[in-house]
Formats: structure tokens, C-alpha cells, sequence
């Protein structure tokens, strides 16, 4: 302990109160120095106790930090010095706040900006010196009980999307997929640390700025709210699963309003080339190549009965995970089997029959098979199959 009453001594004048940056040095420093102590025993000492309570003068934030890795912690262990070294600079924001829910603590630990921060870009390109935002969170389970090792077979089956959002920009056009994002994570103590990194968002920090975590790879449109008029973003209360939102503290003298209106401008155009690229692709060719493909094309749940006749319907009961299995065989026309099916997955929406009509064939006609599912109100999923009419 001599080591931390030595840093307190030299770092701390008697009259004047730290800042957040300096508490958060001198921690770290501190647990550096006694991490091998620390770690070997099941309580944290009562000495170390107290010093904690001195340097935080009564905030809860310090105590947070001996249980979290700090930020630039996090990425030393994955070897980024630079953004390590970003972290612990003052353009660094640390926030250590944790919401509850959905059986998951998340801790958004903190955010930094800039450019050629990383080694090695999280996403696969080489564009190092694109500016980018990277934001440190925590995220472990509520009740206690480690989350998966990264070399643990369990590993990944529980998935999430850590992502800025933007107010006054649509969630689902501009999230940290769209944003040409990635990420790392590591596991230390049962705790799932994650570094995402996507395009810079301090631009937009006239605004606005969330981070949002929620339980799945890609953004859900049902997990939050977006007021079209206003541009407000909001958490759907009634969303089944986690969907925290945690307002960005990024300083609004940090926008550039001109550098946001061009970046907005050139995600539209991305999106309106890469769709008159693929209209022209498509009108310049045969894309209905076959008579299946030709039939197909103009079939759906709600005209299919004009063109093909129902052969059979297949009722299908979740069991106790909510997941159905099916398996059928048509004498000329083959069939299908699958088994684990999320009911949820398949209608995210609930009851109603699935937009789409799926086929499969071998490429004639006589061998066309046609599914059109529905899910009733009684939770059963049933199955029509269709062949096309003499």
C-alpha cells in the first residue's frame, strides 16, 4: 500500500480536487501496481477501500473503475497501443454507466475519436487513415454468472450490436453496420469487453447522440423508436429483449455540421448507385432465365390459389423453446426437412402468413413445389403446399 499512498502524495495537492482524468490515472497506476495482490484474494483490502472512497470524494465512478477494466486497458490487451494512448488523452470521454436489463448488465465505459487511431482497422480494409469513433462497453450477466469464454463452445451464441445513433437520422439507414463498422472483444473475470469502432460521429455532435446495445447482429427497427418529424430516438418499452440507450456525452463544440451534410449526402448516393447499379444489371439481362423462375416471379400468398392447386398442409406445434420442425417428401416433386425453426424469427411481427412464397424445384414445372407459411392465432405454424394447375 505503500506504492498508492506514494502516488496520492505526489499527485494530489491538499486543497484543490482532482479531475476525473487524474483520479482515473492514479487508480489505474494503482491497480497496476497491486493487480497480482488484488486478484489473489477474494475481498479488496480495507486500505485500498478507503483510498477509493478518498480519491472519488464520494462518487460511486472511481469504485466502478477497480471492477471494469479502464478503456485504454481494454485495448492494450488487444495490443492498440495508439488508442490505448487515445483513452487515457484528454479528447477522451469516460462515463462508467451501467443500465440493467434483459438479464445483461451493460457499462458504457467511455468513447474517443480520431484519426489512424488503430493498428489494424477492425473492419477487413485498409483505409487506416479514415477517422473513426471507438466506443469501450462491458457487458455481463446480471445474475452473477460468467459470460462465455471466447474459447468456450458457448462462445457467441449469445450475439449483440453495439452501435452509435444519430438524431434526426434513421436507425436503421445509419448504425455502426452501415457505418462501416467492427469490432473486438476479449473476456476477463466472467466480463465481455467490446471495442466498436465505426465511422467518426463527432461530426454530429450538434445533436442528439446515443449509444444503443441490444441483443441481436443486426439493428432491429422494432427494438427502438424513430419519430420521423422530430428525429427523436427512443427505447421501445415493449420490445422483448435488451435495448439499452445510453446518451453519448460527446461536446457539442465537436461538430462539424458541414463535414455531416456531406457525409449524409454521400451515404445517399452510395445507397441510390448501388440500387440504379443493380436496376440497370437486371434490366440489361434475362433475369427469369427459366419457366420456374418466370412463374414464380409474378406468385404471392394472396394469388397463389389462382395459379396452383393445394396439395396438402402441414400443422406444425413449437415445442417448449418456441422452435417447430417439419419434414415431408411429394412422390415426383421431392421435399423438405427442418428441424429448430424459431417461431419468433420466422414472424417477427406475429400471426399472418409470411410475405414471400417459398419453392424449390429442379427446374421444371412438373417439378415445382411451392410452401406458403402462416402462423395462427393459437401459436401453431401450418404449411400449405401448392403445385402449379394443369
Amino acid at each position: 500500500m505503500k506504492d498508492i499512498d506514494a502516488l496520492l502524495s505526489k499527485a494530489l495537492h491538499p486543497e484543490r480536487e482532482p479531475s476525473p482524468q487524474l483520479n482515473l490515472q492514479i487508480m489505474q497506476e494503482a491497480k497496476e501496481r497491486e493487480y497480482m495482490k488484488l486478484f489473489k484474494k477474494k475481498k479488496m483490502p480495507a486500505a485500498v477501500l478507503v483510498t477509493a472512497m478518498v480519491l472519488c470524494f464520494g462518487s460511486i465512478t472511481i469504485v466502478a473503475a477497480w471492477k471494469y477494466l479502464s478503456p485504454d486497458m481494454v485495448a492494450k490487451k488487444i495490443q492498440e497501443t495508439k488508442l490505448a494512448d487515445a483513452f487515457q488523452g484528454e479528447e477522451a470521454v469516460l462515463v462508467n454507466e451501467t443500465q440493467s436489463m434483459a438479464g445483461y448488465n451493460v457499462t458504457l465505459l467511455g468513447i474517443v475519436s480520431g484519426e489512424e487511431l488503430s493498428a489494424v482497422p477492425m473492419m477487413n480494409n485498409e483505409k487506416l487513415e479514415a477517422d473513426k469513433t471507438y466506443v469501450v462497453t462491458a457487458i455481463e450477466n446480471a445474475d452473477g454468472t460468467p459470460m462465455p469464454d471466447i474459447s468456450d463452445e458457448e462462445y457467441g451464441k449469445n450475439v449483440f450490436l453495439v452501435t452509435p445513433l444519430i438524431t434526426g437520422l434513421n436507425p436503421a439507414d445509419y448504425n455502426a453496420v452501415t457505418m462501416n463498422g467492427g469490432y473486438h472483444e476479449i473476456w476477463e473475470n466472467g466480463i465481455l469487453y467490446r471495442i466498436t469502432e465505426c465511422d467518426n460521429v463527432e461530426m454530429f455532435a450538434d445533436r442528439e447522440l446515443y449509444l444503443a446495445v441490444l441483443d441481436d447482429t443486426f439493428y432491429q427497427a422494432d427494438a427502438y423508436l424513430y419519430d420521423e418529424v422530430t428525429g427523436e430516438i427512443a427505447r421501445n418499452e415493449d420490445y422483448n429483449g435488451l435495448n439499452v440507450l445510453f446518451t453519448l456525452p460527446i461536446p457539442s463544440d465537436a461538430a462539424d455540421p458541414e463535414a455531416a451534410i456531406a457525409y449524409v449526402e454521400q451515404m445517399e448516393a452510395s445507397v441510390n448507385n448501388t440500387f440504379e447499379g443493380e436496376k440497370e444489371e437486371s434490366q440489361g439481362s434475362d433475369v427469369y432465365a427459366t419457366d420456374v423462375e418466370k412463374f414464380m416471379a409474378q406468385i404471392t400468398p394472396q394469388n397463389i390459389a389462382e395459379y396452383a392447386e393445394k396439395i396438402d398442409s402441414i400443422v406444425c406445434v413449437p415445442d417448449e423453446e418456441g422452435c417447430i420442425s417439419y419434414a415431408y417428401e411429394i412422390e415426383g416433386r421431392g421435399g423438405a426437412n427442418s428441424e429448430g425453426v424459431k417461431v419468433s424469427a420466422l414472424f417477427p411481427d406475429g400471426p399472418g402468413t409470411l410475405n414471400g412464397v417459398s419453392y424449390h424445384s429442379s427446374g421444371t414445372m412438373d417439378s415445382l413445389l411451392m410452401e406458403v407459411c402462416t402462423l395462427r392465432e393459437d401459436g401453431n405454424v401450418v404449411i400449405d403446399l401448392y403445385v402449379p394447375k394443369d
